[in-house]
């Protein structure tokens, strides 16, 4: 006899029993860029209130690491905190409204990103960057071609996690804003605020400690690196600078957060439709601002 009952129906079914059965989700979700320091904030949330470190995605390596409904009815309403690398698109919006989550977004300086992102490719591991496939003759590219590929493959994926996050904000999705930058200043403040936001109250005492006890703990637990400010300027040429730059011309939004500051130019918004853009409309590296530690430091406004 056929079974009427499907696996994805006895999913969504124990979704519904867990959302009764524990009322209060008790769910700390944080969605990062890479090579953002998310690692260590969520390993200190997780030393300091005792919650469970989960991943909600259905998989490890070079996955788009989307929301994975079976991980997330099993770690609902048990005590987690979950660090991943997910874009604000309809599948995981809709996920984290239907279990009443409301996550944090932790970004980067994106020029220090890629840099990053470069060392961990050599220096760590070339097929767990989520989305990006990189052949083993990475390795042997001198230090220029792998930023050039850095640039080409890995600047794409977090331009669009980025706007993927304005546009949900535009649209009035809840979440709350969170920069390297301002976090790596005082990491027990940075962490003191996430638990505030989500009603899980500890002692600044306490997270300091939880923070101290884990910046001990071996590099690979924690994945903290130089962590310095401002090297992607110094290692990043002018052209591939430009290059990034230029990624940002299909949006209408604001990318100070993560270290472009520019004007919608005119030919951002006017190239897509076939039009000619005046000659001093062109969008270069020359014409944008890149913000230093400082300047970002306590920006909470909206994507604008």
């Amino acid at each position: 006899m056929t079974s009427l009952v499907t696996a994805e129906m006895a999913v969504r079914a124990a979704s519904k029993l867990q959302r009764i059965l524990r009322a209060g989700n008790r769910m700390i979700v944080v969605s990062a860029m890479p090579k953002s320091g998310s690692t260590f904030l969520t390993k200190s949330i997780a030393a300091a209130t005792g919650y469970r470190h989960s991943y909600l995605a259905c998989a490890y390596g070079n996955v788009d690491q989307e929301l994975y409904l079976p991980k997330i009815v099993d770690a609902y309403g048990r005590g987690t905190v979950t660090q991943q690398h997910f874009k604000a698109n309809e599948h995981n919006l809709e996920l984290l409204q239907y279990f009443g989550i409301t996550p944090v977004v932790l970004v980067r300086n994106i020029f220090d990103v890629l840099v990053s992102a470069r060392d961990h490719l050599v220096h760590e591991n070339l097929h767990n960057l989520p989305g990006i496939h990189v052949a083993a003759e990475f390795l042997e590219f001198d230090r220029k071609r792998q930023m050039d590929f850095v640039v080409d493959f890995i600047a794409p994926w977090h331009i669009g996690y980025f706007a993927s996050w304005c546009r949900a904000e535009a649209n009035g999705f809840p979440f709350q804003w969170m920069s390297y930058e301002e976090s790596v200043v005082d990491w027990p403040r940075a962490i003191s605020r996430v638990l505030e936001f989500y009603g899980v109250p500890r002692t600044l005492e306490m997270i300091t400690r939880a923070v101290e006890t884990l910046k001990k703990a071996p590099r690979e637990k924690t994945r903290i690196n130089q962590g310095i400010v401002g090297r992607g300027l110094t290692h990043l040429s002018a052209a591939q600078q430009d290059r990034v730059v230029q990624l940002t011309r299909y949006y209408n939004y604001d990318f100070s957060r993560i270290g472009i500051d520019r004007p919608v130019a005119a030919a951002a918004m006017m190239a897509p439709m076939g039009m000619k853009p005046a000659p001093n409309a062109t969008l270069r590296a020359a014409d944008v601002r890149v913000l230093t530690r400082f300047q970002l430091g306590g920006r909470m406004d909206a994507c604008r």
